[in-house]
């Protein structure tokens, strides 16, 4: 939340005059939770456990 919400808040009043620009699929990443494994000791990451809250 520390940096979400003044990312929404100052982009939101500006949206309408972003200029959208397509994806260069060649630098596109998509992440599948089969993959989860790869990540070692952060494949159970979850905010609880980073932030030490329930």
């Amino acid at each position: 939340m520390r940096y979400g919400s003044p990312l929404i808040s100052d982009t939101l009043p500006r949206l309408d005059r972003i200029t959208p620009h397509p994806q260069d699929e060649t630098l596109a990443a998509t992440h599948h939770s089969r993959d989860n494994g790869r990540l070692g000791e952060r494949d159970n990451w979850t905010r609880a456990a980073s932030t030490g809250s329930p």
